[in-house]
């Protein structure tokens, strides 16, 4: 979304000579800024794996407005249309930008149901950081349901008390410790799920503190060409995207293509590479 929000001016180009871009891609006479619009399309594709835009058109059918609609307000019917609410909307008043993905909510649901798993699991070793423990009860006078209930319940707020490394057990009961916690597992688990989700999204490994996984976090931002590498592995695959939908003809007129202005955003992502000087295309 940083990225994105840099990337604020679309540039038109007709016979790959640039010509002024239609006011509405970069006005901010709207309820919500341009650089927002951008971040929050961005936040789509990755997310969703599109984003829809409607539009109000001048009488000569050229744009004069446009607006990110938010994606629990849209969706598509059994034929395709575009919908929003249950009304299907006219061709006309919307631009629908495709992704390079489906989104990672459906590409990616499976590893992001592992990192929950795994985050819990997580919270509950920060909470409680002892092996699974079993009470049992030792003698003739055994506890009825809502005794064991109470006595569970206890044990758990007693652990997880600031004084809780000790404890008081009475004699009929035995205190056994079963299995190991190995937090060591845990944080390796932790960073290969960041390493996993960031595939999903574009982001190299190297740009992450979470590179190492087999010894310890590692800061690898100043290595050479990850400014690079985030730019065109990461973020140019929505750039183009974009760039792709705003070119079509019911956006500008045949002839004519819409680029994105990265040159803030390149000359950003060589400030953190040693690779040198950087060119634009």
């Amino acid at each position: 979304d940083d990225a994105a929000y840099q990337v604020v001016q679309a540039a038109k180009y007709k016979l790959d000579a640039e010509v002024a871009p239609d006011r509405w891609m970069y006005e901010t006479s709207g309820a919500v800024a341009p650089q927002y619009r951008m971040a929050f399309t961005v936040a789509d594709l990755i997310l969703f794996g599109s984003c829809l835009w409607t539009v109000d058109r001048h009488a000569a059918w050229r744009i004069q407005s446009a607006e990110r609609v938010r994606p629990d307000l849209w969706d598509f019917d059994g034929m395709g249309n575009v919908i929003i609410g249950t009304a299907v909307v006219d061709p006309s008043l919307y631009v629908l930008i495709k992704g390079p993905h489906d989104g990672v909510l459906t590409a990616g649901a499976r590893t992001l149901r592992a990192a929950i798993a795994l985050e819990n699991a997580w919270i509950r070793t920060v909470k409680n950081p002892v092996p699974a423990t079993v009470l049992q009860q030792v003698g003739d006078d055994q506890l009825d349901d809502d005794e064991i209930d109470e006595l569970l319940t206890d044990w758990r707020i007693a652990r997880q008390d600031p004084d809780g490394a000790v404890a008081f057990v009475p004699s009929n009961i035995n205190v056994q410790a079963i299995g190991d916690v190995v937090p060591d597992v845990l944080v390796a688990a932790r960073n290969a799920s960041v390493i996993d989700i960031a595939r999903l999204i574009g982001i190299p490994a190297s740009a992450l503190d979470a590179g190492a996984i087999q010894t310890s976090l590692t800061y690898t931002n100043t290595s050479v060409g990850v400014g690079m590498q985030l730019v065109q592995q990461g973020y140019k695959p929505y750039a183009d995207s974009i760039s792709y939908a705003l070119s079509m003809d019911n956006v500008v007129p045949s002839g004519q293509r819409t680029a994105l202005d990265m040159t803030q955003l390149l000359a950003d992502a060589a400030t953190i590479s040693r690779s040198g000087a950087v060119t634009e295309d």
